[in-house]
């Protein structure tokens, strides 16, 4: 939650079954010092879905570089190996 001198941000989520929707709300301080929603806002929560999907995606190809990186060099050391023995 956000605070400035007489407003409030924070995030509200209302579960239905297997779903989640999340909202922003504002909060206003009135002149009796009590709190009320002024602004209710839906959040939207695809990007952060699709930056891990991303981050996902790149971890893995890494991980299939370095394997083939790591299986091309010690092979063509074994290789190395072996045919200088014959």
């Amino acid at each position: 939650m956000s605070y400035q001198k007489n407003k409030a941000n924070s995030v509200m989520v209302i579960n239905f079954a297997t779903a989640s929707n999340y909202y922003k709300l504002t909060w206003k301080k009135t002149d009796d010092n009590v709190w009320k929603i002024s602004n209710v806002a839906e959040k939207n929560r695809e990007g952060r879905k699709m930056s891990i999907s991303i981050a996902i995606l790149l971890i893995v190809i890494f991980f299939l570089f370095l394997t083939f990186f790591i299986a091309y060099f010690f092979g063509s050391s074994i290789f190395k190996k072996r045919s200088m023995e014959i």
